[in-house]
């Protein structure tokens, strides 16, 4: 799907949609695989590079988005056992920073 960014005469972008992520980093930046899993099968679709502080102002402003998403529409409903599973309740990272 290709959408047009307003804004920037009739500049269009692809549009994909995701359902899975898988994130890299490195000394310098973090990544973001996003993919799509169908039948058993997994194809990625897009590789976002940026820095770690542009990557906490993601984490800030996504948090701020869902926030507002939730007041506005209702709670967002997430398994137990995936936030677990997401915080790394299970895995130890090593010492806090």
């Amino acid at each position: 799907m290709v959408h047009e960014v307003p804004g920037n005469a009739g500049e269009q972008v692809p549009e994909f949609y995701a359902n899975t992520v898988e994130l890299e980093a490195t000394a310098y930046d973090i990544g973001m695989a996003f993919g799509l899993l169908s039948g058993g099968t997994e194809r990625r679709s897009l590789v976002v590079r940026m820095s770690p502080q542009h990557a906490k102002s993601l984490e800030i402003l996504l948090s701020r988005f869902l926030l507002m998403y939730e007041r506005e529409v209702g709670p967002v409903q997430l398994p137990a056992p995936l936030i677990s599973r997401l915080r790394g309740d299970d895995v130890d990272d090593g010492p806090e920073p």
